[in-house]
């Protein structure tokens, strides 16, 4: 064991493979690449047919309500499998149906409104679930259904030109991928190393930019040299 966690042959062999566990994977952030794998894994269907690939994703869905309403198990795996943030794939699933086919239609003012009102949403949801304490995975929802709002105005507005978006923006948005699966680890080390420099009576508030600047460059960094190359070597060899 280290760090409380499991590192037998197996255990580790489930943690490369991403293979759904009872207990978190040795890097924590990777919990939500096994959720990504098994929606990949259905998506692929849409490559055999199209209805099959709509309908298996749509009665997913419908299947993952009815067993978080009626709480129908505690095995873990179909817990996993019918988890309540599966349905935030289904969610990015339509943007980009939507985005691909320009369903929505409004103007300039009413996607600004929207816009407005789904950081005003987010923002509640934040601050209801600090100010009332509950423990409920359908938070996740509703910042998973703001999130959905806010991309979606913001796509409109840029591809009708009324914003355009910085480039420094741009660069945040490509590495963020590379930023989420780092910034746990290097918080972890940055913290002790500035623990070690400042003492535990440095100023909170210049730590915390401290720290969320520094963990944002390392992941911006990973992005540049290690992300990018590696995607441009897997583009040109398949």
């Amino acid at each position: 064991f280290i760090f409380h966690h499991d590192i037998s042959a197996v255990n580790a062999l489930k943690d490369i493979l991403l293979i759904p566990k009872k207990d978190s994977p040795f890097i924590t952030v990777a919990w939500t690449l096994t959720h990504e794998m098994l929606f990949y894994l259905l998506f692929s269907l849409f490559f055999i047919n199209k209805k099959l690939g709509w309908g298996s994703i749509l009665l997913w869905q419908v299947m993952i309500i009815v067993f978080n309403t009626l709480s129908i198990s505690d095995n873990y795996l179909l817990k996993f499998f019918f988890n309540l943030h599966n349905i935030e794939f289904f969610i990015g699933l339509m943007i980009s149906h939507e985005i691909k086919n320009k369903i929505l239609s409004g103007s300039t003012n009413s996607r600004l409104i929207l816009f407005s009102l789904s950081i005003i949403g987010f923002l509640l949801t934040g601050f209801y679930e600090k100010t009332l304490g509950l423990n409920t995975p359908y938070y996740n929802l509703l910042y998973g259904l703001f999130s959905a709002l806010i991309i979606i105005s913001l796509i409109h507005l840029e591809r009708f030109k009324k914003i355009k978006i910085p480039k420094i923006f741009m660069l945040f948005g490509a590495a963020s991928y590379s930023i989420y699966l780092v910034h746990f680890a290097a918080l972890s080390a940055l913290i002790k190393v500035t623990l070690v420099i400042f003492g535990k009576d440095a100023s909170l508030p210049f730590v915390f930019i401290l720290l969320v600047i520094s963990s944002v460059s390392i992941g911006i960094l990973l992005h540049i040299f290690i992300e990018k190359p590696l995607n441009s070597f897997f583009k040109k060899a398949f």
